[in-house]
């Protein structure tokens, strides 16, 4: 079970937060079943909901795992999705490695970073960008053909309409690659939003699940080969980590 906690997470109800994790927690863990929260990344612009290492190691013991928002960075204004030293900063803050210096936090293993599957149309004149899947972009990536811009800092694809002045952000392989590679250098989870509006390639990306007997029978076969395969199945190559 996954509770969304943003709304608790203002000065009035925020002291409650970890008396809540802890019952729902025991009543979910006394039931067979698994207890995960999600909650806000870093405020993009310093104002709204929080939740840092303090909040973190405050819940750690009665849930399972955190699901980072960390997406919808840009929502009144064209710009990137999720840009990846947003991303990065957001999670080590909660696994106790932010700038403060502070110990507190996450384990890596209770972690997941959000990566959104779906993309957004920012129309010129609209209050906010508008959500689209893989199948709407690709067919007005194929009526329009415009030119693809690639964002390196943030690590994202864009594209400008000319026709009815729209801007897009695209969550292309590369974006989902890159923030796939970002988790396995962090050693934490993913959480793909929306997972029925994105590319089915994406999917392609995942690392495979082995049977455990399996895989360890072929790391002590050959450690060198399984780490490759690995590396492969996380679409990764051995020089890019």
């Amino acid at each position: 079970a996954i509770l969304d906690i943003r709304l608790a997470l203002f000065p009035s109800l925020r002291s409650l937060v970890p008396a809540l994790a802890a019952a729902v927690g025991r009543a979910l863990h006394a039931g067979g079943r698994r207890f995960f929260l999600s909650v806000p990344a870093l405020p993009p612009n310093g104002a709204g909901p929080d939740f840092d290492a303090a909040d973190a190691s405050a819940v750690a013991g009665s849930v399972d795992g955190v699901v980072l928002g960390t997406r919808d960075f840009s929502r009144k204004q064209p710009g990137p999705a999720a840009p990846l030293p947003w991303v990065r900063a957001s999670a080590l803050r909660l696994l106790g490695k932010g700038q403060d210096g502070s110990s507190e936090g996450l384990r890596p293993e209770q972690l997941l970073l959000e990566v959104p599957l779906y993309g957004r149309a920012f129309q010129e004149g609209q209050p906010e960008g508008k959500v689209i899947d893989a199948v709407e972009t690709v067919k007005v990536l194929t009526k329009q053909q415009p030119e693809m811009a690639w964002d390196a800092e943030a690590a994202e694809h864009s594209a400008e309409l000319t026709k009815g002045r729209v801007w897009l952000s695209i969550p292309t392989l590369a974006f989902v690659k890159a923030r796939l590679q970002l988790a396995h250098s962090l050693r934490v989870g993913v959480a793909l939003r929306d997972l029925g509006a994105g590319f089915d390639a994406s999917f392609d990306l995942l690392p495979m699940r082995f049977d455990v007997e399996k895989q360890s029978a072929a790391k002590g076969a050959n450690t060198a080969e399984a780490d490759e395969a690995d590396r492969a199945g996380l679409g990764v190559t051995k020089d890019e980590l």
